[in-house]
């Protein structure tokens, strides 16, 4: 019964991949037009977590946007005390919709300074991140996007974990 799951909902990402919308009116205008925004500028709504960031994101192609920004974390997660600054860059790859719209998946990386347990880092901290989301562009003009994920962290004086990750953010697209 699991394989049959499996198999429904591969063959249903297959459809909403290989057959995009064809048609489209001047106000759901297609990737290509001037009209549909190619740029977001994000930050999170959850600063409450410790969490505070600028993304810029921008389409190079239908299905494909990069992404990069500073991030500051002040986290304490299973005995791990972080006060990070981050440059996070990474790409976007959009199953549904055209970007930076709709469903994606997204590596990433962030290039870590600051201390981790009060011991102080110094370029050789990072995160390797990988989420699943999704973006919305209300009236192409707001984006709001949510996604989840894991991050491996990787520093020189702690055991390498993976932790959980994830996006919350609003911004505007242009």
């Amino acid at each position: 019964m699991r394989s049959l799951g499996l198999v429904v909902a591969l063959s249903l990402a297959f459809v909403l991949v290989a057959f995009p919308a064809a048609a489209r009116s001047i106000d759901d205008p297609t990737w290509d037009s001037p009209r549909w925004p190619k740029n977001t500028l994000t930050t999170s709504p959850l600063m409450l977590v410790g969490a505070f960031n600028l993304q810029y994101e921008r389409a190079i192609t239908e299905r494909i946007a990069l992404y990069a920004g500073p991030l500051y974390l002040n986290w304490d997660i299973d005995d791990l005390e972080l006060d990070l600054w981050m440059v996070d860059f990474g790409a976007r790859f959009f199953a549904s919709g055209q970007a930076p719209e709709g469903f994606f998946v997204s590596p990433g990386v962030m290039l870590a300074f600051g201390t981790v347990d009060d011991e102080p880092v110094r370029g050789s901290g990072w995160l390797a991140t990988f989420l699943f989301g999704y973006t919305w562009l209300l009236d192409r003009t707001f984006d709001i996007s949510v996604g989840i994920g894991g991050a491996y962290v990787g520093f020189d004086k702690i055991e390498a974990k993976i932790l959980p990750f994830g996006r919350a953010a609003v911004g505007a697209a242009f």
